[in-house]
């Protein structure tokens, strides 16, 4: 479904010694420093730390070298997505596409399914495009997650909080 981890972490590296900039991806750091980072209990953060695809990483500067670990990234042919307080390298796979490969699956079995996708973040854009009730939880002073499309329904919050609410949303609109 993408590109293997080892495969983006080689990239991120060659990126780094190539450009001298200091990036900080979570294969760099212990999870004791990525549980402050992340708001994570310890084994939280040993789970976050398992990756398959996508290696979520810190740029340490300004505008001009994230644009150019962008545009490093997608000269080696990934793609990079910002999700709001990771930068991240991935192959050419989306939240989207996996959306698109589950929601297949299901209505081969069931015939008829919807779908609900919640997200807060630009990374989450494909995924809320394929889904039948896409859900933003939008930051307070965030314009980056003013992303109006059909049907998109925007609970201001994020969190558990913002969760729930997103959850008894749906529930209430299904009830008959």
């Amino acid at each position: 479904m993408g590109t293997f981890y080892l495969q983006i972490i080689g990239v991120l590296e060659s990126i780094k010694k190539e450009t001298g900039i200091t990036i900080k991806g979570f294969s760099d750091l212990t999870e004791r420093e990525l549980q402050p980072l992340c708001g994570l209990s310890l084994e939280e953060a040993t789970l976050a730390k398992k990756r398959e695809y996508d290696e979520p990483f810190i740029i340490e500067g300004g505008e001009r070298e994230v644009e150019i670990v962008k545009r490093k990234i997608e000269e080696r042919g990934l793609s990079y997505l910002w999700g709001g307080k990771f930068h991240h390298i991935l192959g050419k796979n989306d939240k989207g596409k996996a959306v698109e490969i589950l929601k297949e699956l299901y209505e081969n079995e069931f015939f008829s399914i919807s779908t609900v996708g919640i997200g807060d973040s630009l990374s989450d854009l494909a995924m809320l495009l394929v889904v039948d009730r896409p859900i933003l939880l939008k930051k307070k002073n965030d314009p980056s997650t003013a992303i109006p499309f059909q049907n998109l329904t925007i609970i201001d919050g994020t969190g558990p909080r913002a969760w729930n609410e997103a959850i008894l949303s749906i529930i209430r609109r299904t009830e008959i």
